[in-house]
């Protein structure tokens, strides 16, 4: 399965998907970074990516999946319009966690995640037969990895097959430590220190009712990537706007 032969059919569709209205399971501030690609810099807000997933439930209802998602669309202007694309950075994740609901809903416990530039081998990534396996990676032994971390701070998602009124699911992972190499410093050339923390959520294109003790069929869909800063650094940024305001107002 070539990643970019096929997710390049139904990325704008995705895209345009992610952008109007997917989910996520919870708001975030969009945090402007910058871009380097191939000499030219770009600033944008968020990415937003085609992706495949294999999930699977055991019969303590506990899930494990692996997805991967590819070719990025940034976009900029608190997330309100495209400013790029660039079919070269791929992205290979894993979560774990508990279902609920008869299956509707699911929490996550643990994951990982890995942004990787492909170098123009046409890297192809195939799922693994089950949810948690390693997905596999051909051609891409040039690939840079850009930036990684196992800090899973929480996730969330619901799953709604078949449904002609709403999304057939939702999800959001969020990560802690992220970690960029010198590749990744190189690439995402801006704040300094990079953002610590990434989420990635959106939405299920398409995916069939899962069994609650088996493995699910192909799962596709669009993921928005963005970075936030530390918690205790929002916290700051939050304590010094009051001052700010509380300031302006014993002027007043």
């Amino acid at each position: 399965m070539n990643i970019f032969a096929n997710i390049k059919r139904s990325l704008a569709i995705l895209a345009l998907a992610a952008a109007s209205f997917a989910a996520p399971a919870h708001a975030e501030l969009f945090q402007d970074f910058t871009v380097n690609l191939n000499g030219r810099t770009i600033t944008a807000d968020k990415m937003v990516m085609g992706y495949q997933e294999i999930l699977t439930i055991d019969s303590a209802s506990t899930f494990k999946t692996s997805a991967f998602a590819a070719m990025p669309a940034f976009w900029a202007n608190e997330a309100s319009r495209p400013v790029a694309t660039d079919m070269n950075v791929y992205a290979i994740f894993t979560a774990t966690g508990q279902v609920i609901d008869n299956g509707g809903k699911f929490v996550g416990t643990s994951g990982s995640i890995q942004l990787y530039l492909d170098q123009g081998a046409f890297t192809e990534l195939t799922l693994p037969g089950v949810g948690g396996g390693v997905v596999s990676v051909a051609n891409g032994d040039t690939d840079l990895l850009l930036a990684s971390t196992e800090n899973f701070r929480f996730g969330s998602g619901s799953l709604r097959p078949g449904s002609i009124t709403n999304a057939n699911g939702d999800f959001s992972l969020t990560f802690d430590d992220l970690v960029l190499t010198a590749a990744g410093a190189a690439y995402f050339t801006s704040p300094t220190p990079f953002y610590s923390q990434l989420t990635i959520d959106g939405n299920f294109s398409s995916t069939e009712p899962i069994n609650l003790n088996g493995t699910s069929s192909l799962i596709t869909g669009a993921a928005n990537v963005f970075f936030v800063p530390e918690p205790s650094a929002v916290a700051l940024f939050g304590i010094a706007l009051l001052g700010l305001g509380m300031s302006r107002r014993r002027r007043a």
